[in-house]
């Protein structure tokens, strides 16, 4: 698994507002926990889809042989259960990124941040076009099976991809892993999609790590995780 720093460039918020400054800070630290939890959700997902890759079951005679690098701890568990491994991991992915973007929205709210600081929110929204209506797509997805939003249907529009052909549209898709990418028709009838992975991991940090840059800081900077004696990446 690999280990994603943040880099503080202080100890201590400096705003015009400190009332505003520790708000700002105890949002940073639910930030931060957010992030790396992020980051061990995408690593538990990609280890877990590189074991369920290379176990794979070959047909001998009309019967199903797995070889010997299948998994033996999974060996008594049914095949349903196995498959919701990834997916468990992936969903838990998409709502703690979710609760990234509410993080960096609400410090874009405040009035003594800089203005680059607000620019965050923006630039999560440019990496994850698709993050909110997933998202709600999930936490409404007693609708969504129905194909409705707001008790109303769904107009879904036309697909096409590896996994579905829908050129007239018509198809809904609910809570779905394709590949590395978490998906769901979103309540405007377009597919959405969340990647699942480390390049994933990359582009939040890099709205995190401009926001910490953008604050005004006093004291010692400080690293997190304290990995030293890991490879950084």
């Amino acid at each position: 698994m690999r280990v994603f720093e943040l880099s503080y460039p202080g100890s201590w918020l400096e705003l015009e507002s400190e009332s505003e400054a520790s708000k700002v800070q105890v949002l940073l630290m639910s930030l931060e926990l957010c992030f790396h939890q992020a980051a061990v959700e995408v690593g538990l997902f990609v280890e877990i889809r590189e074991k369920l890759r290379a176990a794979h079951t070959v047909r001998v005679c009309g019967k199903s042989i797995t070889r010997e690098r299948d998994l033996q701890e999974w060996a008594s568990l049914p095949d349903i259960y196995v498959q919701r491994i990834p997916f468990i991991y992936a969903r838990s992915f998409l709502y703690t990124l979710h609760n990234i973007r509410q993080y960096l929205n609400t410090i874009a709210t405040l009035e003594s941040v800089p203005q680059e600081t607000k620019k965050s929110i923006a630039r999560l929204d440019d990496y994850f076009p698709s993050l909110k209506g997933v998202r709600d797509s999930s936490a409404h997805v007693e609708e969504r099976v129905q194909g409705m939003t707001r008790k109303k249907p769904i107009v879904s529009k036309p697909v096409e991809n590896q996994f579905i052909r829908a050129p007239s549209g018509g198809v809904q898709v609910v809570e779905s892993l394709m590949n590395d990418w978490f998906v769901s028709t979103t309540a405007d009838g377009e597919l959405g999609k969340v990647e699942v992975s480390y390049k994933s991991i990359e582009k939040v940090r890099d709205c995190i790590q401009r926001t910490l840059n953008s604050l005004p800081w006093i004291g010692p900077s400080r690293r997190s995780p304290d990995s030293s004696h890991l490879t950084r990446v």
